[in-house]
């Protein structure tokens, strides 16, 4: 029964983890967004 839990609390660690990556990643890419948009001007 306690290896069921502990697994279980793995994979919400696991899931939430992962949201907060995604999270990061979006703001991330948003605050890179702008000068990557510059960086791509001036190579055209």
């Amino acid at each position: 029964m306690k290896k069921n839990i502990e697994m279980f609390l793995m994979k919400q660690l696991e899931k939430s983890a992962e949201k907060e990556a995604k999270k990061a990643k979006i703001v991330f890419g948003a605050k890179k967004l702008p000068t990557a948009l510059k960086n791509v001007k001036h190579e055209n």
